[in-house]
């Protein structure tokens, strides 16, 4: 009888380290998406119940995403942050790409010893028929995970500072090359050590968290 290609003890312990991995970048998602509601609220000046319902009443992050741009465009904000607004409508809706192919993808144990993820787990998308030989546009790995927690939880730690925001240095404003500048989509790399070189830091108690 030959060896088995993996032990149950391995499947077992890629899927649960895969399944952390998917958890903490769903809920650092969240904080994306909660900080978008609030800027939604701030902008209209809606009571904060009932602003987070017609929020979320929209299905769909897309929806979410213009009627927020409207509010965005309609507003003057003083001082003008109309274009870190934009910016960070903008990447959270390039980013919901990675967030949709984490949510809706199927969890699997890669069995076969032909594959270069064997004895991995990796997130297929439902449309993508199994092959050895999986195109990368179609799946996502435990390290595309994590670098997408990171992108996530560094827009979000933006976003949450320009709620905080009460004047001073740093503005909002001066994190436009930080936004820009972060990988995308959210699971293709993380950002340049340079670049966060040249950018003040977040301030860690304007924000639920920070990376």
């Amino acid at each position: 009888m030959t060896d088995p290609k993996y032990t149950v003890e391995q499947l077992r312990e890629a899927n649960d380290a895969f399944k952390l991995k998917i958890g903490r970048t769903v809920a650092v998602w969240g904080f994306v998406e909660t900080g978008l509601c609030n800027w939604f609220q701030k902008l209209t000046a809606m009571h904060a119940i009932l602003s987070r319902k017609i929020f979320y009443s929209l299905t769909g992050f897309d929806a979410r995403k213009r009627m927020l741009m409207a509010a965005v465009n309609y507003v003057q904000t003083q001082p003008d942050l109309s274009e870190y607004l934009k910016a960070i409508v903008n990447k959270a809706g390039n980013y919901s790409g990675t967030r949709n192919m984490i949510v809706h993808g199927d969890v699997v144990f890669i069995g076969d010893e032909t594959s270069r993820y064997f004895r991995q787990t990796i997130i297929l998308q439902g449309r993508q028929a199994w092959g050895p030989d999986i195109p990368d546009a179609e799946m996502l790995t435990g390290d595309q995970l994590e670098a997408a927690e990171e992108n996530f939880g560094r827009l979000a730690a933006v976003i949450h500072y320009g709620l905080g925001w009460t004047g001073g240095s740093p503005s909002p404003l001066e994190f436009l090359e930080l936004i820009q500048e972060l990988p995308n989509p959210a699971h293709s790399g993380r950002l340049d050590q340079t670049i966060l070189a040249r950018v003040p830091p977040v301030p860690e108690g304007n924000v639920p968290f920070h990376r």
